[in-house]
């Protein structure tokens, strides 16, 4: 079993996307870095060290799917982004599908919708899926010191962990933390009143 961690800067709900009873990694750090996790594994974000190193989400992996794949399962159409009035409905990560000569054709949304975050998007196109996971956003948990070598100080992910504290780790929050999503994301206020800080 291995844990992915790193850093959440920006939580809009949109990576990771923990909405419609899936938490969903489509376009962040681990799938712009190529992070290898099968089902079983673990992806946790954390806020910055400036802000305590919290516990924003933790998710085991169930399945990792293609952008394509993710685009036609009948499981992930409501994480299709549609102009609506609520937040979920708008903030999902279901974006890209393979067009006929093999490029990806981005569908609507209101995140990553430059050519430097598409081009970073389209270079792995991978999306980790769970049903197990942890989302805490603007309610973020405290992480106990014992774990603090789990924690990432800088982009970047890191997967490379003792696996006796990994362990322990998942352990912790099996026994301690309720699953599912408390929260709302907590940079959404932020991003309502200047769509440019995305």
């Amino acid at each position: 079993m291995l844990l992915c961690s790193y850093v959440v800067t920006k939580d809009y709900g949109f990576a990771p996307n923990p909405f419609w009873g899936y938490c969903t990694v489509a376009t962040c750090t681990p799938n712009h870095q190529d992070v290898r996790l099968d089902a079983g594994d673990w992806i946790m974000g954390h806020s910055p060290k400036d802000d305590g190193r919290r516990l924003i989400y933790a998710m085991k992996v169930a399945e990792t799917l293609d952008y394509n794949e993710y685009f036609h399962d009948e499981r992930f159409q409501a994480k299709k982004p549609r102009r609506s009035d609520t937040w979920m409905e708008q903030c999902g990560d279901n974006i890209y599908s393979r067009c006929r000569e093999g490029s990806w054709r981005q569908h609507f949304t209101i995140f990553h919708d430059d050519d430097v975050l598409r081009s970073k998007d389209a270079r792995y196109h991978k999306v980790f899926i769970s049903e197990q996971f942890y989302y805490f956003g603007e309610n973020l948990r405290p992480i106990p010191s014992r774990f603090s070598s789990l924690l990432v100080g800088r982009c970047g992910c890191k997967k490379r962990h003792d696996q006796d504290t990994v362990d322990k780790f998942v352990k912790w929050m099996l026994s301690h933390l309720e699953q599912g999503v408390h929260g709302g994301p907590r940079h959404l206020d932020e991003w309502k009143k200047d769509p440019s800080t995305r």
